[in-house]
């Protein structure tokens, strides 16, 4: 491979030096012929595979940014393209924008970040708006479309802060939920493990939109939350304290009178277990508490403490079972 087909190849995948740009604009520039050759080696690039960014792209274009800014300490965002466009002329962007990069080329492009078991991302996405990504969660996105309509598509859970931009609204794509705003603080949990998907709004105002019924247009003020059943469809809003939903972007899990379900399901969110319940009775006891960096098994332990229930762990899979006895003298201590 020549100096010049490795310098290519470098800025397809997102990792060229400040060097390397400057060679490769000189390149571009110089004659007709140069272009001709850079398009082909990028339309050979683009058929070598299916192109996606993930989590240690980000990582290189931010390298690179910082370093041609000046930055010492590296930070984690989303690709930018504005690193490049500080290395040449306003003459070169358009250029570069145009012969470089192309538009076949940002359409093939998404960014894909995932999250692992007890993992937390902070984000900025190419608009400024920033985003934190809860365990367990994908986020995804193509670069040019989200320049066009600001669009990207959840699996899991995540925290938006959303920039308000001038007629270009903000959605986020789930499997059962549209989400759509201006400029706003908000909550999405969209697992597709959980019984359903919930909208919790801080700021602002959201427009939700079932995906089985798009005509259906639900909006919601500060301090509610929209709830849709995954099965059945429907929906229900109520006036919530939003910090029993956001406070896991903190490492913090509040619960108050929450239902026992609700809080197993964060728990496995939260340290990446498996749990079973083997009576439907254990999900209708409420609990409330707060956990912070307290290990599993000490939070397995206040819940056998507080609820008529036996927790054992086999094969990677923790059971939780009801306590006869101990849920007799619970039920009649409930009732004196």
């Amino acid at each position: 491979m020549t100096k010049t087909d490795q310098i290519i190849e470098n800025y397809l995948k997102g990792k060229s030096s400040d060097e390397e740009l400057k060679f490769l604009l000189h390149f571009l520039q110089e004659k007709p012929e140069n272009r001709e050759y850079f398009q082909n080696q990028k339309e050979k690039w683009e058929n070598s595979e299916d192109k996606t960014y993930t989590l240690p792209e980000w990582e290189a274009w931010t390298r690179l940014k910082n370093k041609i800014s000046g930055k010492s300490k590296p930070r984690t965002t989303a690709p930018s393209w504005l690193a490049f466009y500080k290395a040449a002329s306003v003459a070169a962007i358009v250029l570069l924008t145009s012969v470089i990069i192309g538009i076949p080329l940002l359409q093939k492009q998404k960014v894909i970040v995932s999250t692992q078991a007890g993992q937390i991302i902070n984000m900025v996405l190419p608009d400024s708006s920033s985003v934190i990504l809860n365990s367990n969660s994908t986020l995804e996105y193509h670069p040019l479309a989200f320049m066009l309509k600001r669009e990207i598509s959840l699996k899991g859970e995540a925290y938006f802060d959303v920039r308000k931009k001038r007629n270009t609204a903000f959605r986020v794509v789930c499997d059962a939920i549209d989400v759509k705003v201006t400029g706003t603080r908000f909550n999405v949990n969209a697992y597709s493990k959980n019984k359903s998907s919930n909208v919790v709004l801080e700021e602002g105002t959201v427009v939700v939109r079932p995906k089985k019924n798009k005509k259906k247009a639900i909006q919601l003020s500060p301090g509610e939350k929209l709830e849709i059943n995954r099965k059945t469809k429907e929906c229900h809003i109520e006036q919530v304290n939003t910090r029993l939903y956001t406070s896991w972007k903190e490492g913090i899990l509040y619960f108050y009178d929450s239902s026992f379900d609700e809080v197993i399901s964060r728990i496995e969110t939260r340290y990446g277990t498996e749990m079973e319940i083997n009576n439907e009775i254990i999900n209708s006891f409420v609990i409330s508490t707060t956990i912070k960096d307290e290990p599993l098994e000490k939070v397995l332990d206040l819940f056998k403490k507080v609820l008529p229930i036996t927790i054992n762990e086999k094969g990677g899979i923790i059971s939780i079972k009801l306590d006869e006895e101990r849920y007799k003298k619970y039920t009649m201590k409930g009732q004196t």
